[in-house]
């Protein structure tokens, strides 16, 4: 499991479709998260984009963070935990409350 997971993130293939399909929807995010950037107003549809794509970031870091383990390098590893527990304050201090 694990193994393909690192496939899709981190090795995609032109014939593999899962990796793709990561590839193309990482790129929507990205796009659809620098919209509210674009706009000086505040509303509650460019919030929503804001915590969706945040989500969706963090899902995709915790994705990376345990695929890249089939690999660990000590280094890694220790870089991994303090963006770990940032973004563990980002999400309790942002989106929670």
């Amino acid at each position: 499991m694990r193994k393909r997971l690192f496939e899709i993130i981190e090795v995609s293939t032109e014939n593999d479709k899962g990796g793709n399909i990561y590839d193309v929807f990482m790129m929507i995010v990205i796009i659809a998260s620098l919209i509210p950037l674009a706009f000086k107003t505040d509303c509650l549809a460019f919030r929503i984009i804001d915590k969706i794509a945040l989500v969706v970031f963090i899902i995709d870091y915790i994705l990376l963070m345990v695929s890249e383990f089939l690999y660990p390098p000590l280094l890694y590893f220790i870089f991994y935990l303090i963006i770990f527990k940032f973004i563990l304050f980002i999400i309790f201090k942002f989106i929670l409350f």
